[in-house]
């Protein structure tokens, strides 16, 4: 009876080391679940990156080929108007801002 009773806490304890290990420990479901987490992340990032890439190849191509591309990406990172327009910069928005989100903006004379 007493070798009995021995035996079963020895099982108890060693159940009790095994759901620690499962659950808890370093390699356990919470530490998975975390790494799952930054692995689905790192994969969006991936995606990101790579969708990113693929646009500015295509920008490049379009730079290197299509003359009014260049001069569309010239006139709105730099303010550049020909001779009949007029271009409108506003103080608030910065130089980098401006060219980047309205363009150069153009009114005829």
């Amino acid at each position: 009876m007493v070798l009995r009773r021995a035996f079963l806490i020895a099982l108890l304890g060693a159940n009790m080391v095994l759901l620690y290990l499962v659950f808890l420990g370093g390699q356990g479901l919470f530490a998975y679940r975390g790494i799952k987490a930054m692995h689905d992340d790192l994969v969006v990032r991936v995606r990101q990156a790579d969708r990113r890439s693929l646009e500015l190849s295509q920008d490049i191509r379009l730079l290197k080929t299509d003359r009014e591309h260049m001069e569309r990406a010239v006139r709105a990172q730099t303010n550049f108007v020909h001779d009949n327009e007029l271009l409108y910069l506003f103080p608030d928005q910065g130089r980098d801002t401006a060219g980047a989100k309205a363009g150069a903006h153009a009114d005829e004379k």
